[in-house]
């Protein structure tokens, strides 16, 4: 084999990251059914991934959904469920993730958000076809 050919075939290891101590984002998760709870069990399955990767650890702070005693399918400590809404701005969260659907308590809980400066994560194509230029004018005033 010439040495480009050698080069080429020998397995090769991948760059490890420098080690460094994961940042905490703390995220505050508006709504907890299919989509949320399939959220929170990925974030927890790939935690290591997201810490020796990219050097973030997600720490979740408030949970709103409708009814705290549903089973979810993935274990929620019950002091981060919270059916208030107000409780739930209330919360320390670095980014708010929005996963509700509809236009209410949806657009109350974004448009809250982005006045507080929080970064949000929406894929509600309602809120976004109804509020979204008010929202990005929200979001652009207060730095979210």
């Amino acid at each position: 084999m010439t040495s480009v050919v050698a080069e080429r075939a020998t397995p090769r290891t991948p760059f490890a990251a420098a080690p460094r101590s994961p940042r905490t984002v703390r995220v505050a998760l508006a709504g907890c059914g299919t989509v949320g709870a399939a959220l929170v069990s990925l974030v927890r399955r790939q935690a290591a991934l997201f810490e020796t990767r990219h050097g973030v650890r997600f720490a979740f702070t408030s949970i709103l959904v409708r009814d705290p005693a549903k089973d979810r399918g993935v274990p929620i400590e019950p002091g981060l469920l919270t059916t208030s809404v107000e409780h739930f701005l209330a919360a320390d969260a670095d980014v708010v993730i929005e996963v509700i659907g509809g236009a209410d308590p949806a657009e109350r809980v974004v448009r809250a958000s982005l006045a507080a400066g929080r970064r949000v994560v929406t894929a509600n194509k309602a809120l976004i076809a109804q509020h979204g230029p008010a929202l990005q004018a929200l979001a652009d005033a207060h730095g979210a």
